[in-house]
């Protein structure tokens, strides 16, 4: 019989080392915006991905202050969700309608 490998991990640290990969920088209105990869979204974040929440989507992801800059210098959640898709290809927001109102 052979020993069970342990596997430990410390959450802090891999939620750390995972922080860049695959993270998406937006440049809009004089401001860079930094979207986290997909690993490290909030479930509300996620769900709102699925249900294709478009607004709730980008406030979740930046935060309510971040998206109204975002809404400020042209973007969208539908547009913010094509970005994230583009560069994910996670299916964010195709899956119903969206709606940026």
């Amino acid at each position: 019989m052979s020993k069970r490998e342990e596997h430990r991990f410390n959450l802090q640290d891999y939620k750390a080392s995972k922080a860049d990969e695959g993270a998406v920088f937006i440049d809009a209105g004089g401001r860079t915006f930094r979207v986290p990869p997909p690993l490290l979204w909030g479930d509300d974040v996620t769900e709102a991905a699925r249900t294709g929440q478009a607004v709730a989507f980008g406030e979740s992801l930046l935060g309510a202050e971040d998206f109204a800059a975002f809404r400020a210098a042209g973007g969208t959640g539908t547009l913010l969700m094509s970005m994230v898709n583009e560069v994910h290809g996670t299916g964010v927001g195709e899956s119903s309608a969206s709606s940026d109102s």
